[in-house]
Parts: C-alpha cells; structure tokens; sequence
C-alpha cells in the first residue's frame, strides 16, 4: 500500500525549503506556536482556520490543506 505524507510532514519541507523555523511561520500566520507544532507533529489536525492561514502563507489555497489532511486521515484510517 502507499503511504501518504502527513501535513505535518508537507509542512515541515515547506518552511525548510525556505529556511523558516516553525515559530517564525506562526508568527508571520498569526497562529499560536505550539498550534503549528502540533500540526507539523501530527498530534492535531489542519481545522478550517489553519487552512485558511497556511494557503495564505505558501500561497496555495485553503482546500489544498483540507484535502492533503483528509486524505492523511482516511489512509491513516484504513491502514490500522
């Protein structure tokens, strides 16, 4: 079966390709800190807020985030 990246995951690359850290990200989104790390960790899901907030950062859309976490989240799903 194959595996499907987290968001977190998607996240994470992101700001590395462009040498920005987690906190400076948040801050630049106006999000809480520990919210963003949570969702780069996995431990919460990407809610309509933070999609809203992450397409404007990476200058996607916010259904972009929407999609790749309910994806995440039925292959995740279906694999246990």
């Amino acid at each position: 079966m194959q595996t499907v990246k987290s968001p977190g995951e998607i996240i994470r690359e992101r700001l590395g390709n462009r040498r920005t850290s987690i906190e400076m990200a948040a801050d630049s989104m106006n999000m809480m800190y520990i919210q963003l790390q949570l969702i780069v960790d996995g431990h919460i899901p990407i809610d309509e807020d933070s999609a809203v907030k992450l397409g404007l950062f990476f200058n996607t859309t916010p259904e972009t985030w929407i999609d790749q976490q309910t994806t995440y989240s039925l292959w995740k799903e279906k694999t246990v």
